[in-house]
């Protein structure tokens, strides 16, 4: 058994979802809870990279391999857009949007 590019996708897009239905149930007056809900959200973006990684290791078609890596910097970008979109409710927020987005910007200039 495989992972296909889809997978990769979903298991981004599960990720934000679950991200979305847990950010809004913090108090708003409780930073810690927000930033514990972004390190478990960029945990599950280190296991998509380590994925992302492995299919791109075992796949022989360059053009694949490109487009796996577009994939993985298109759910990057969601996620740090997520994180930025919080930080500008909750300014007290930004230091874990900058911290995402610099994982966002790393994998866009080592992988395109």
């Amino acid at each position: 058994m495989t992972l296909t590019f889809e997978d990769i996708d979903s298991l981004g897009e599960a990720a934000i979802s679950r991200f979305d239905a847990r950010v809004a149930q913090v108090d708003p007056s409780l930073r810690n809870e927000f930033d514990a809900e972004v390190a478990r959200l960029e945990s599950q973006l280190d296991q998509l990279y380590a994925l992302t990684a492995r299919m791109a290791r075992n796949e022989p078609d360059v053009q694949k391999t490109a487009e796996l890596w577009a994939r993985l910097v298109q759910i990057c970008d969601a996620f740090a857009h997520r994180v930025y979109a919080l930080s500008q409710e909750h300014p007290a927020c930004r230091a874990s949007y900058d911290h995402i987005d610099r994982k966002s910007t790393r994998l866009n200039s080592s992988h395109l």
